[in-house]
């Protein structure tokens, strides 16, 4: 096991589209330095989100990011260092008015694509997730 360190950066910016809306775009740079070279490397990420709510108190938001990880160290393996593209879309729906205790709960549903060099870290995922949120 390896020490690493990080560095990130993320830059992002919301614009309310009248009283119901906002959009939001938001970008990170991500930075890790490791003596074990298949975890050193540099991620970047782009993502767009739209968030809407609608009269009586549904909230819905719909959220595409992709991201790039290029890693430095070539791996013993397959000979090659990694080298990923992802892809992602999900969906997040709740009701604002309706709690559970100080919390609303949530539904989101998403699919990520992630493209690599490396077969084993080549996957597509479906996801469906229920939870709790609390929203500012």
């Amino acid at each position: 096991m390896a020490d690493i360190d990080r560095t990130f950066l993320s830059v992002g910016y919301a614009h309310a589209i009248g009283g119901n809306a906002q959009l939001s775009f938001t970008g990170f740079v991500e930075n890790n330095a490791s003596d074990q070279l298949t975890t050193d490397g540099l991620r970047r990420g782009l993502s767009v989100s739209g968030l809407y709510a609608f009269d009586g108190g549904l909230m819905t938001s719909l959220t595409l990011r992709g991201e790039t990880d290029d890693r430095t160290g070539v791996s013993r393996l397959f000979g090659a260092a990694r080298s990923d593209r992802k892809i992602a879309v999900d969906l997040r729906v709740y009701h604002r008015d309706f709690r559970i205790g100080r919390f609303a709960p949530e539904v989101q549903f998403g699919i990520e694509r992630n493209r690599s060099n490396i077969p084993l870290a080549d996957y597509t995922n479906r996801y469906l997730s229920l939870g709790l949120t609390r929203r500012f």
